[in-house]
């Protein structure tokens, strides 16, 4: 199982956070990176993405990866940043 997926089954284990849809569109080759540092940042931002949904809504996670470089992009069903 991938850090990502590891990351994303223990938010959805949380009873608070039950009613969050997460879907992970892409994958990556194995990488050489700290992992506890990213299994950190994707967990800030998946905790982050669920709180502003307040615990309901979808998040889709995507993976893309080109010429050594991979990029991983959180979107969340939330209302957003007010414009104010």
């Amino acid at each position: 199982m991938s850090l990502l997926a590891r990351t994303i089954d223990l938010l959805t284990r949380d009873p608070a956070l039950r009613q969050v849809h997460v879907d992970v569109v892409g994958s990556a080759p194995p990488i050489s990176a700290d992992a506890e540092m990213l299994r950190i940042v994707f967990h800030n931002l998946l905790v982050n993405a669920a709180h502003a949904m307040r615990g309901e809504g979808a998040i889709q996670v995507g993976v893309t990866c080109a010429d050594a470089v991979c990029q991983v992009t959180f979107t969340d069903t939330g209302p957003g940043i007010p414009a104010e």
